[in-house]
């Protein structure tokens, strides 16, 4: 069986053993399924993992962290006020 050693949210340290090695949620530390999409300086994506419950799908096969969950959402703030003027509109 392959140990583990993880640092939960809060600074926990536990030491997880299993068959099976998941990577633990960047929020909950369960196990996670998704990495967060989100696209950084530099050309690359946030990359952290993310459960089912912490996850949202901001496009098709696309997820987003609960920190870049709230970015997103102000950049569709931001496109909704510039409205037509960001399109050289009136």
């Amino acid at each position: 069986m392959a140990c583990e050693h993880l640092t939960l949210p809060g600074g926990f340290h536990v030491i997880a053993c299993g068959r099976r090695r998941h990577k633990p949620c960047h929020a909950c530390a369960r196990p996670a399924g998704f990495q967060c999409d989100w696209k950084l300086p530099g050309g690359k994506t946030c990359d952290r993992w993310i459960c089912n419950d912490h996850a949202q799908e901001a496009a098709p096969d696309k997820h987003l962290c609960p920190e870049h969950q709230v970015e997103y959402r102000f950049w569709i703030f931001r496109r909704v006020l510039e409205g037509p003027r960001a399109q050289g509109g009136a």
